[in-house]
């Protein structure tokens, strides 16, 4: 095969795939990942389900590939962010003020990250595997402000928990703010960040 044979080979193949991961978004969004299916998502791309398999084995697969490509956005997010920051505490700002945004102007992705897709809170997951290497990737996402804060003299068991704070800070507050719960207590989600990531800081 060609080279020119093999990169359009590659373009239609990427082409497909993207479509197979388009379509999954939308059958989890509307079952879940324990209600869809590799037929449901077949269907919605308009292929056959025998013919996804040449792309992915599993609908957790799937899944998990929606996922990883999310986080991978994330870090990109971020890592623009930090960009010639050199101050410790205004990277561990920057780094949780980047989370919020991302997710606040992409809440589809927060659904995905916490597989809030149909059928509530609960612990979903693709395999035990799969399972590590986005935690991993979530992890990594998050390591601006543990290793911040451990160049600020935090033990990493410290500078770990900081960053689990934010991660429950920033996750509650949009919680909040999407299923409008927020209103309850007249207050704006975004303040809300600001006022409570100010105390994480004003601690280190």
């Amino acid at each position: 095969m060609t080279g020119t044979k093999q990169a359009r080979h590659k373009a239609i193949g990427d082409m497909k795939r993207n479509l197979i991961l388009d379509a999954a978004k939308t059958v989890f969004k509307r079952d879940g990942l324990a209600g869809g299916s590799l037929r449901a998502i077949a269907k919605e791309a308009g292929y056959t389900t025998a013919a996804l398999y040449s792309y992915f084995d599993s609908k957790e697969s799937i899944y998990a590939n929606l996922l990883r490509i999310s986080l991978e956005n994330l870090k990109e997010h971020i890592d623009a962010s930090l960009l010639g920051e050199s101050n410790l505490q205004m990277r561990i700002y920057k780094n949780a003020k980047s989370f919020y945004q991302f997710y606040a102007n992409n809440p589809q992705d927060l659904e995905l990250g916490f597989y809030l897709f149909k059928g509530g809170i609960q612990p979903e997951g693709v395999g035990v595997e799969r399972n590590k290497e986005l935690n991993n990737a979530l992890l990594l996402t998050l390591q601006p402000i543990i290793t911040s804060c451990v160049s600020l003299g935090k033990k990493i068991i410290e500078a770990k928990a900081i960053a689990a704070e934010i991660l429950a800070l920033i996750s509650g507050v949009l919680l909040l703010h999407f299923t409008h719960r927020i209103k309850i207590f007249d207050v704006n989600p975004e303040e809300l960040f600001e006022t409570h990531i100010q105390r994480v800081l004003d601690t280190l």
